[in-house]
């Protein structure tokens, strides 16, 4: 799958011309089994609100692996308190993830 994209992308004209060289190492990609329950494996990410008009400048976007439901938590900060906020808030309203 990697070696189509970089084809894809080698070969596609507005790629090659709005995005520079990374030099980024490729890391090595794997089929993930899918789980069996929903929330029993869960991904979460933070990223910035464009224009935030409030103190909520970062969104903390949790998605389950299975059903791939997304729950969005805005936040004042990104550090380490805040994610496990919202992991918990996770939690309480589904179960603990396997």
């Amino acid at each position: 799958m990697s070696s189509t994209v970089g084809r894809f992308v080698d070969n596609c004209v507005i790629c090659r011309t709005s995005k520079g060289r990374s030099d980024a190492i490729q890391a090595q990609l794997h089929l993930v089994q899918k789980p069996m329950d929903a929330f029993q494996v869960i991904h979460m990410d933070i990223t910035e609100k464009l224009g935030s008009p409030d103190n909520q400048q970062y969104v903390i976007v949790t998605i389950d692996a299975l059903s791939k439901y997304v729950l969005l938590y805005f936040s004042s900060n990104k550090n380490a308190f805040s994610t496990l906020a919202a992991l918990k808030r996770t939690v309480h309203l589904f179960y603990t993830p396997t």
